[in-house]
């Protein structure tokens, strides 16, 4: 499902509940229905009762999903962008990764012993972690604990290659931030039309008369009307 056709479903379901303001048959109505109404989707409720502040809400949501959606493609085209990145420059040997692995590339400039190489790391933690002469054979079983696949490797060849991975996975991670954020804003924005049609619903049905009378053929009628 690309962008475009996310948007346009936004689009259509924003239509769909405009439509809803049409119904003009004025009744009494249950408040906490109503105000489930606006839980699900954000306007609904309100419109119901005729408050056009059903509008602002809607409109609220279809753009803080689309803001959502936007962001969360853009933090996808970023990813795969880095990843071809390190395709073309690091000398992979296998490109089938698990994140942390493409994790490792951001931080080690090749996967060796050498300076700046990943085994490297390992080896001086090893020797950290156990420093003494007689913790050799704790020292072998971190080490082959923490290598890799004797088929994976990587080489940057420079820093400047690794460091630009690097800001190519942050940009990622930045808009996933961001879209971490719309969905915040979309869920205030569940809670604040809900609770808004609370109380609109209760004074729309403040406003609610019932009137009775028989026509001229003696049959019963009941009509609501509602004070302006």
């Amino acid at each position: 499902m690309n962008l475009n056709f996310k948007v346009f479903l936004l689009l259509s379901l924003f239509c769909f509940f405009i439509s809803l303001a049409a119904d003009t048959e004025p009744k009494e109505v249950n408040v906490p229905l109503n105000a489930l109404k606006s839980a699900i989707v954000p306007g609904w409720g309100e419109l119901r009762v005729k408050d056009n502040m059903g509008f602002a809400f809607i409109a609220a949501e279809v753009a803080t999903w689309s803001a959502m959606f936007y962001f969360k493609e853009e933090a996808n085209l970023r990813m795969k962008k880095s990843q071809q990145f390190a395709h073309n420059n690091a000398n992979l040997t296998d490109t089938k990764l698990d994140n942390d692995m493409w994790y490792l590339l951001s931080r080690y400039n090749h996967s060796g012993y050498g300076p700046g190489g990943y085994m490297e790391m390992v080896v001086k933690e090893a020797y950290a972690r156990y420093p003494h002469y007689n913790q050799a054979k704790e020292r072998t079983e971190y080490i082959n604990a923490n290598k890799l696949d004797d088929d994976f490797s990587w080489d940057w060849g420079n820093r400047e290659n690794r460091v630009k991975y690097r800001v190519l996975r942050k940009e990622s991670r930045e808009q996933d931030d961001y879209a971490l954020a719309v969905s915040g804003l979309i869920f205030v924005n569940h809670i604040v039309s809900l609770l808004h049609t609370v109380n609109t619903t209760k004074n729309y049905n403040k406003r609610i008369t019932m009137q009775t009378f028989i026509d001229s053929e003696l049959n019963p009628n009941i009509t609501f009307c509602i004070k302006l």
